[in-house]
Parts: structure tokens; C-alpha cells; sequence
């Protein structure tokens, strides 16, 4: 990324500040990968039940 104004590479820098414990903050994130992957394991659930009734077998 550059300042048009001086031509200089300028670097983006991110400070977070968390004051929760590192259990808590565990158990946010968990919470959020849960949620994000919801929908996956929901259509993957229905795809092996829907296979196990037409008899087929797969294993992953």
C-alpha cells in the first residue's frame, strides 16, 4: 500500500485490546467457528442420512 503523497510503503498496524481471560476468549472464538460452520455440518448430516436410506456406504 502506498501514500500517493510521499511514495512511501506504509504498513497497516492492529492493536486489540482484550480484557477478557484466555478461557473466555477461547470460548468466544469456539462459539464463532461453531456458528460459521453450522450450515456445513448441517448439509453434510443430511447428505449421509440421505445416502444411508438409498443403502449406500461411504467412508471419508
Amino acid at each position: 500500500m502506498k501514500n500517493f503523497t510521499d511514495g512511501k510503503v506504509r504498513k497497516l498496524n492492529y492493536i486489540v485490546h482484550n480484557p477478557n481471560t484466555v478461557e473466555e476468549t477461547a470460548k468466544v472464538l469456539l462459539e464463532i467457528c461453531i456458528q460459521a460452520n453450522a450450515g456445513k455440518v448441517e448439509r453434510k448430516l443430511i447428505e449421509l442420512s440421505e445416502s444411508e436410506e438409498a443403502g449406500e456406504v461411504k467412508k471419508e
